[in-house]
This record gives C-alpha cells, sequence and structure tokens, in this order.
C-alpha cells in the first residue's frame, strides 16, 4: 500500500510537469511519457489518482427537531452517495446527523439531506390548507396526521433515491465495469 501511494505521489508530481506551469515543451513531453509508462505498468487509471487522492471526512447536520420523517431517507442518501451515517441526540434531545464519506460525495449527502427536508417541511405545512375539514381536527390528530404523512413522503423518497442508485449502477456497470466503485470503497 505504502508503495502504491508513492507510486501515486509521483504521477501527480509528472503531471504537474506542464508548459503552464514553467516547464519546456521537451520537459512536460517526458514528464508524459513517464506518466503513461507509469500508468500502464502498474495497471493504474484517471480515477485511481483523483479518487485515491481524495481524503474522508465527516460532516455533522444538528437538526432542531427531536424528531424529524427526514431521518428516514438517511439510509438511502448514504446508499445514493457512498457515504456512512448514523444518528445522536444532543444534550436537548435533538438529533444530530453524521455523514462519514469522501468530501465530494458529503457535499451530494448534506444537500440531499436539506433538499427533502425542506421539501417535507413544505409539503407538511401545505397540509390542511387545501382541505376545508381539516380544521375538525384535535390538535393531537392534526400532529399525528402531519407526522404520518411526513414518514409517507420520506419513504417515496427514499424509493425513489433507491431507484436512481439502481439505475445509475446499473449504468456504470453496462458501461466502464466496477472498478472505479472498487477503488472508492476501498477508500
Amino acid at each position: 500500500m505504502e508503495k502504491s501511494e508513492s507510486i501515486l505521489r509521483k504521477i501527480r508530481a509528472l503531471m504537474s510537469k506542464t508548459v503552464d506551469a514553467g516547464c519546456t515543451e521537451e520537459e512536460a513531453k517526458a514528464a508524459a511519457e513517464a506518466v503513461d509508462r507509469l500508468m500502464s505498468e502498474y495497471d493504474l487509471n484517471v480515477d485511481d489518482l483523483t479518487v485515491r487522492s481524495t481524503k474522508c471526512d465527516r460532516r455533522v447536520i444538528e437538526s432542531k427537531e427531536r424528531s424529524h420523517p427526514a431521518r428516514f431517507i438517511i439510509h438511502a442518501i448514504t446508499k445514493f452517495t457512498d457515504t456512512k451515517a448514523w444518528v445522536n441526540k444532543d444534550s436537548q434531545g435533538r438529533e444530530v446527523f453524521t455523514f462519514f464519506g469522501l468530501e465530494p460525495d458529503l457535499d451530494v449527502a448534506e444537500y440531499l439531506f436539506w433538499l427533502f427536508k425542506r421539501a417535507i417541511d413544505r409539503e407538511v405545512g401545505m397540509l390542511g390548507v387545501m382541505d376545508p375539514e381539516w380544521g375538525d381536527k384535535t390538535p393531537a390528530q392534526d400532529r399525528e396526521a402531519r407526522h404520518s404523512f411526513g414518514i409517507g413522503m420520506a419513504n417515496r423518497l427514499s424509493e425513489r433515491l433507491n431507484e436512481l442508485k439502481s439505475r445509475r449502477d446499473w449504468n456504470t456497470e453496462q458501461q466502464t465495469g466496477r472498478s472505479l466503485i472498487v477503488v472508492k470503497g476501498a477508500v
């Protein structure tokens, strides 16, 4: 592993030798040939260089609620973005979501979380606006109906996200093989 990392560092250093970076054309050409030779010799591709150089991190998302239906989408988001996640409670009992993975994947996971949370909040807030009989509900019935609707919406969003992930994985497998997924999983 240490040897492969040193080879990847060497290839990245050679790739940075360009005319724009101050090298002569001959130096840039020699560096490009060396990169090509090393990548062929060690059976590497550009994905190996980019994915392995990306660092893993964690992203903490603090919720203002004690329980929100968005928690039911977390598994689908982690599956879609190839991240890991867990949920804790802070000292006031509010939910704290932690995602772990590669930085670009964390950006997507956080974006999807907030997108879905806001969509659920918006739609739950609209309940009763169009229904004149909604006002007949007791406060407890209103809370239960809104919570159930939010969970149902979260489950449907999870299904759609899982469908998108399956379709994307199938297309990737058909076009390029699974090498990027294997490398990403190892990182």
